[in-house]
């Protein structure tokens, strides 16, 4: 993690202007993150990587606390060798000097072994040992903690002893044989003294710098101990990489608001010669004051200015290379297949069980083969997740329904991942806020977004979706691909594909391929009529917008160049994050990756009454300062009619091999509770927000008290997105049923008997008023809108009492 250099060693007496400590604010990114850059051999997998640096052929050295703990790839990330086992107790420092020999500190004892520094030959023979095999001490023969190593251009070689607690503090220094020349150092915050000395380079003067950690500092000495100055201003030291023309590269894994308040982690880029910071890659971890994982300790740079961080604790190895404006997301390429009266859509809105024409409404449908290469995820700690399996090839479908005209599209484009949880694709976005999306002229975009869909799609039209593939990538040989997978899930697939799919979906739309229908024919010269896209959904694919957006949202905030490919999202009736791929664990209750923090976008989640009671810990904070809004619809049910009458015809249904859902439950029919005027106001709210910083409207949560809703004289839950459907009550809604299927959040409706309607309301105007005037309030809360409420209104109007 330092410097290979010549020259001679500036005047110990050489004054340097220290810098003042505050956090550099807003400092540009210059680089963007190569997603699995280094290519692990079947079988292996990375422990806490610790440490990283490049030797004269331009290969990369790995230290990381694995079976095989020393590795070497080559400028592609191909894997070269790898040896070391069972040499060290726990893998530390790593450096590679002028003649490719590679330093390595084991950083603790056990069973009389470790507190050692290492040289070794690029081929794993032990050259020269420092320090006695198992013991701890600090005399010129021991360590205790040896943390990191550098070699002087004239051979000499320092190492930074010492990782807090018990153990040593203090820098020292030997010949190029090997003997003992000096120390200095003690525990302590003074000049000179150290807690934590984790990593030391040298700069091209042939200065000392040691990253004094638990004093959130860099220390600067001469080759004899001298000490010279100190920097705050690259936060809490882990790594330190000094390239030839002094760029100086420090890595910090563990600030947060109570450790090192008001820095955050990265990678500061500045100048060893004047301090100076100029720029930083920050850290991928989004919760560093509530997460127990550290970061990137170890960073380095190869000879194109590629930066190589060692993260130990997500334990990977992750590279960044300049060109931050450059997407690295494909996109998926999509192929349009042509509907006729015999070959249709699963679906189609032409052939649902109340069948739409869109032409009515100025709106076209289209139907697409999606096609692309997809990664597969894991997601082992909070922040962005990892890539486990590479470049899987994947083809899926897509529905577009968007305005006939360009003149009529708003530039706002909805994209769903489809429900399945009925075991086929259920639009639930465009059942819900098609009114909304038709006023507006906003897109409605439909992915199938599970294999079990696809069987659905194959076995109602094999010819049509002959092409549809969600094939895993892992045999089932490999120990890799579990033995036990979901009730709706096969080894053969993997639902984990699915992460990809929606961004290469995302930046198809985004670009300009000709493919692209929501390009309207504009020139390439001229703006791109989709100005905002949103994730929308429900349920099951809310649980996986969870996950998008705590994992995968910052892959794309990273790999687009900074800016995400979502501008906001609509997560309805979902409680937390799914599993990122088939074979990894639920995410438990508590842990910090079920919380969405600040993604720098709003984010609202949407409950109903059928599902807001157990979930209530997972409420988002109405925050502005978060972008984050938590509604519950008061009234409404989880699984409405209006699902099946917007889904694809009983008929398609059956034909796909599926059964269909049953309409009513033990109750009766399904609550015929409209949630679409709730989600229309709460689209709208969203799109607002994006488009004019206005932040969207707040209501209050759905009362409880002693774990029971706290219901109004009719029978209905307090607070929550009102509506005259709960204000000037007609009926008692209940959001749970007894039944099949999906009866349990199906809800129901209990009217009111002719003789407690004529109580509330003696006479009809007297009803007509109380909603009209309940509406009038509820559009100027931003609970409604207009449109719909007029809507209701004339239902009032209309009405039979």
């Amino acid at each position: 993690m330092s410097l290979k250099h010549s020259g001679a060693l500036a005047a110990a007496t050489m004054a340097l202007i220290s810098i003042a400590s505050a956090q550099t604010p807003s400092l540009p990114n210059p680089y963007r993150l190569v997603e699995n850059w280094a290519q692990l051999p079947n079988g292996m997998k990375w422990g806490q990587v610790i440490s990283v640096d490049p030797d004269s052929h331009g290969n990369i050295w790995v230290f990381h606390r694995g079976d095989t703990p020393l590795l070497e790839f080559d400028s592609t990330g191909k894997f070269l060798h790898g040896f070391g086992q069972g040499m060290f107790v726990q893998a530390h420092g790593l450096y590679i000097d002028r003649d490719d020999n590679v330093w390595v500190s084991d950083g603790r004892a056990k069973d009389g072994r470790g507190q050692q520094v290492f040289k070794l030959s690029p081929q794993g023979k032990v050259l020269m040992t420092l320090g006695k095999a198992g013991v701890s001490d600090s005399t010129p023969e021991t360590f205790n903690a040896p943390s990191d190593i550098v070699v002087a251009p004239n051979g000499d070689i320092f190492i930074a002893d010492g990782h807090g607690q018990a153990t040593n503090a203090r820098i020292v220094k030997f010949s190029k044989d090997g003997k003992f020349i000096k120390a200095w150092g003690k525990k302590g915050n003074g000049p000179g003294d150290f807690d934590i000395p984790h990593t030391i380079a040298l700069d091209s003067q042939g200065r000392l710098f040691v990253g004094d950690r638990n004093n959130n500092r860099i220390q600067i000495f001469d080759q004899d101990g001298k000490f010279i100055d100190q920097w705050k201003q690259f936060g809490r030291p882990s790594g330190i990489f000094i390239a030839k023309d002094d760029t100086m590269y420090v890595v910090d894994s563990e600030s947060n608001s109570t450790r090192n308040p008001g820095y955050k982690r990265g990678v500061r880029i500045g100048n060893a010669k004047d301090g100076k910071v100029t720029a930083m890659i920050p850290d991928l971890e989004p919760l560093p004051d509530t997460s127990p994982t550290i970061g990137a300790e170890g960073v380095t740079v190869d000879a194109q200015g590629s930066v190589y961080c060692a993260d130990v604790g997500h334990m990977r190895l992750l590279k960044f290379v300049k060109g931050q404006t450059a997407a690295t997301i494909p996109a998926a390429k999509a192929t349009l297949i042509p509907t006729t009266e015999a070959s249709y859509g699963f679906g189609a809105a032409s052939h649902t069980r109340v069948p739409e024409d869109l032409s009515k409404v100025g709106y076209v449908e289209e139907e697409f083969l999606l096609s692309g290469n997809a990664n597969v995820y894991d997601w082992p700690a909070p922040g962005a997740a990892t890539v486990r399996t590479f470049a899987a090839p994947y083809t899926t479908r897509m529905i577009i329904r968007r305005p006939a005209l360009r003149s009529k599209f708003s530039g706002s484009v909805a994209v769903e991942m489809q429900n399945p949880s009925n075991l086929f694709d259920l639009n639930l976005g465009w059942t819900l806020s098609h009114k909304e999306f038709v006023r507006n002229g906003d897109v409605w975009i439909g992915i199938t977004a599970k294999p079990v869909s696809v069987v659905t799609e194959k076995t109602f039209n094999p010819q049509r979706y002959a092409s549809l593939s969600w094939a895993n990538p892992v045999p089932l040989t490999n120990p890799d691909n579990c033995a036990t997978v979901a009730r709706d899930s096969d080894r053969g697939t993997e639902n984990g594909l699915v992460w990809d799919i929606v961004r290469q979906t995302a930046v198809w739309l985004k670009g300009r391929d000709s493919s692209n229908p929501l390009l309207y024919g504009v020139a390439a010269s001229a703006g791109h009529p989709v100005k905002h896209l949103y994730g929308w959904d429900y349920s099951q694919t809310g649980g996986y917008l969870y996950t998008y957006v705590n994992a995968i949202h910052p892959l794309d905030v990273i790999d687009n160049g900074g800016k995400p490919l979502f501008d906001g999202y609509l997560i309805a009736t979902a409680s937390g994050p799914t599993q990122i791929n088939q074979c990894s664990a639920p995410i438990p209750v508590g842990d910090p990756r079920r919380q969405i923090r600040n993604a720098g976008v709003p984010v609202v989640r949407v409950m109903t009454l059928s599902d807001y009671l157990p979930s209530m810990a997972a409420r988002l904070p109405d925050s502005d300062t978060d972008k984050t809004r938590n509604y519950e619809i008061a009234g409404a049910a989880h699984a409405t009619p209006d699902e099946l009458a917007f889904a694809a015809a009983p008929a398609d249904i059956e034909k796909g091999g599926r059964a269909v859902p049953p309409m009513s439950c033990n109750e009766g029919p399904r609550s015929r509770f409209p949630n679409g005027p709730a989600f229309n106001a709460i689209w709208h709210g969203l799109d607002q927000w994006v488009r004019t910083g206005k932040p969207a409207f707040k209501a209050e949560q759905i009362k409880v008290e002693n774990g029971k809703p706290v219901l109004d004289a009719f029978g209905n839950v307090t607070g929550g997105v009102r509506s005259p459907y709960v204000d000037v009550a007609t009926s008692t809604w209940f959001g749970n049923s007894t039944g099949e299927s999906f009866c349990r959040i199906a809800g129901h409706e209990v009217p009111f008997d002719a003789a407690r309607l004529k109580a509330l309301y003696p006479t009809h105007d007297a009803y007509v008023k109380a909603v009209t005037a309940d509406v009038k309030k509820l559009v100027s809360q931003g609970q409604l809108i207009r449109a719909d409420g007029d809507e209701m209104i004339a239902e009032a109007k209309k009405a039979s009492f």
